[in-house]
């Protein structure tokens, strides 16, 4: 999703003393392994990265199309908060998207697609089985729409929802959440015509090790949502 480079004049914003210990779990080298490719994280590379989430953040909270958003449905809140309890009941490995102490804050308008940026069918199909065409088809009407989102997210771990300000900058970002590491962002949900299937979007951004999942949620027997399966659609 990056994409391209970032020219290497652009610096990172100047820190104080204050937040010289948050600052340090950006400036040390990780190594991951994900379908037999290693990621190699410099300091570099880490902050030029969350330097251009971060620009990209604050196109997408701008305060006019905050102001102009609608808040995201009660079944949205139902499907995005049985996918967060999944994570925090999982493995805690690199992909997990959890919230909570110490853990990623909420971003407070879901994540946007295009016609070029969205995920793609023949893409999708393949790494998510049993996602039902007219689900996804649900979520390609959707998927521009850029929808509010705040505390309504029904889980048992305390959580926060980052305002516009707060993730205007990632001096901003680590100032109000010194304990947090990254930002989730949802997209808007697809729904099947009787709303038993659910497919969305969640990205993670805002720290060195961002990733992007293609989720699909479906109904259980008493009607509770489940994760059926989710893919990696990039990891950085």
């Amino acid at each position: 999703m990056m994409g391209g480079s970032i020219a290497p004049f652009v610096s990172a914003p100047a820190f104080g003393k204050r937040d010289a210990k948050v600052l340090n779990r950006y400036q040390h080298g990780t190594t991951y392994s994900v379908s037999g490719s290693y990621i190699r994280y410099t300091l570099r590379e880490g902050l030029m990265n969350v330097l251009y989430k971060s620009v990209l953040l604050v196109i997408l909270v701008a305060p006019g199309a905050l102001a102009q958003s609608a808040e995201a449905s009660p079944r949205a809140y139902d499907v995005y908060s049985a996918f967060l309890r999944s994570q925090l009941a999982g493995h805690n490995g690199i992909d997990d998207l959890r919230v909570g102490e110490h853990a990623a804050v909420l971003a407070p308008v879901t994540t946007t697609f295009n016609a070029t940026s969205s995920p793609q069918w023949d893409l999708v199909k393949s790494q998510c089985k049993g996602l039902r065409r007219s689900t996804f088809e649900a979520f390609q009407q959707c998927k521009a729409d850029s929808l509010s989102l705040s505390h309504s997210f029904n889980i048992e771990t305390p959580y926060e929802v980052a305002s516009r300000e707060d993730i205007s900058s990632v001096k901003s970002f680590i100032t109000q959440y010194p304990e947090n590491h990254c930002v989730i962002h949802f997209s808007c949900v697809g729904f099947n015509p009787d709303e038993a299937q659910a497919f969305f979007v969640v990205e993670r951004s805002m720290c060195h090790s961002g990733v992007q999942k293609y989720v699909l949620m479906e109904k259980d027997a008493s009607a509770n949502w489940i994760l059926k399966s989710e893919a990696v659609g990039w990891i950085q």
